[in-house]
């Protein structure tokens, strides 16, 4: 088989591919795919954790939103805190983030934006985590769900009328 590493130190488990299956997005790479196999295109602004291909742009969990077209410049969603995990509803336009914010206490929260205009639709405050826990992954479920993995490894599901 044809093997291709382009870095040896990317974070390659955070990928997203776009709905053509001609480009690979990565936390910091813009890769085209053809017969041959992947190959570099440009580098992407490095975004922590996961990326989320939707719209032509590309959303990290750090709440950072890249145009391909512009692939070191970026806008953010306006977050409490300091988001740490990510999950978008492409059906319902909606962006949710697990965030922290880190002043005064360490509390959690589940954060909803409009995914078009990057407004806050709603904040709900979550149990605090115990310290130096984070939240790592979020995933929408259901009609009005989120699971929530934490850095230990607990599970969380988060569930009521804002997630809808």
């Amino acid at each position: 088989p044809l093997v291709a590493q382009i870095s040896a130190s990317s974070d390659w488990g955070n990928v997203a591919w776009d709905p053509s299956g001609d480009f690979i997005y990565t936390n910091q790479a813009l890769l085209a795919v053809d017969a041959d196999g992947p190959a570099f295109v440009d580098h992407l602004r490095r975004s922590e954790g996961r990326v989320h291909f939707f719209n032509g742009l590309i959303y990290g969990d750090d709440a950072e939103i890249v145009d391909p077209a512009a692939p070191m410049s970026f806008v953010r969603f306006q977050t409490l805190g300091q988001s740490r995990a990510a999950s978008l509803d492409v059906q319902k336009n909606r962006a949710y983030f697990a965030t922290q914010y880190l002043g005064g206490e360490a509390a959690g929260y589940i954060e909803v934006f409009n995914v078009a205009t990057r407004e806050l639709v709603g904040r709900a405050r979550l149990p605090e985590f115990p310290n130096g826990v984070v939240p790592t992954r979020l995933v929408r479920y259901g009609t009005n769900g989120l699971a929530l993995v934490d850095s230990d490894n607990a599970l969380y599901f988060v569930h009521g009328p804002l997630i809808e």
